[in-house]
């Protein structure tokens, strides 16, 4: 059994393996960078260490909201790259068993889905970070130096 982060955006229920996750914090102010990847929103400091935030909604193709303070940040380190994922709330973080895994996707397709975990009776996908966050992405991300 693994633990997972399990989190909303909009009415959906995601989840990513915990162990990828620093901490989450709550919303705070972004800083707005000029020519930067569409799918990062700024960036932000935490701890003296400028961090770039990145829309979950974004990455899965939704459209943005107005960031409010009940919204959460996922601080990651993915591929030596420390960021940020704002997403709408974090549920809890919960020991669950794979309860399908996504062989409808072939290998090597651009489905950001690795496997559903079953949490309050439900399928929830789980993303795999290296197929939901690309290298150009992790590139416009990173060495952000405000």
């Amino acid at each position: 059994m693994n633990q997972y982060l399990i989190f909303s955006i909009s009415s959906n229920t995601y989840a990513i393996p915990i162990d990828w996750v620093d901490r989450s914090i709550l919303a705070v102010a972004i800083r707005q960078v000029e020519g930067h990847h569409p799918h990062l929103l700024g960036i932000i400091d935490i701890a003296g260490e400028i961090t770039g935030v990145v829309s979950f909604r974004r990455l899965l193709g939704l459209e943005d909201k107005e960031i409010e303070v009940s919204d959460n940040l996922l601080v990651c380190q993915i591929n030596k790259t420390r960021l940020a994922l704002l997403v709408d709330s974090v549920i809890c973080a919960e020991y669950c068993e794979i309860a399908q895994t996504n062989e409808a996707i072939e290998e090597g397709a651009k489905c950001p889905v690795d496997h559903f975990i079953r949490f309050n009776e439900s399928l929830v996908p789980v993303f795999a970070f290296e197929k939901l966050l690309s290298q150009d992405v992790l590139a416009g991300v990173g060495g952000t130096d405000g």
